[in-house]
C-alpha cells in the first residue's frame, strides 16, 4: 500500500464518491440531506438502509450505496485485475 493509498482509505465515503468522479470527468450533482432526512420514505427509496452516501445513475437507472460505491472504488483503483 502506498502513502497515497492509506489517505485514500481515511477520506469519508461521500468524498472518496467524488474524486472517483471528478477523476473520470463523470458529472454530477450533490444532494445535501438533514440527518433526520435519511430515514425519510423518500430517501429510503435510494437507500433502503437509510445511510450515506447512495448515487444514482440515471443513464443506467442503477443505485449504488455503501459497500457497493466501496466496490466501485476498489474497481477503480486496480484495473484490468
Amino acid at each position: 500500500m502506498t502513502e497515497t493509498d492509506d489517505e485514500f482509505s481515511r477520506v469519508c465515503a461521500y468524498r472518496k464518491v467524488a474524486i472517483i468522479l471528478a477523476e473520470l470527468n463523470i458529472p454530477y450533482n450533490w444532494k445535501v440531506l438533514e440527518f433526520n432526512e435519511v430515514k425519510d420514505p423518500s430517501y429510503t427509496k435510494v437507500n433502503p438502509n437509510g445511510r450515506l452516501p447512495a448515487i444514482e445513475d440515471p443513464n443506467t437507472g442503477i443505485t449504488l450505496w455503501e459497500v457497493g460505491l466501496e466496490s466501485v472504488s476498489q474497481m477503480l483503483k486496480y484495473p484490468g485485475r
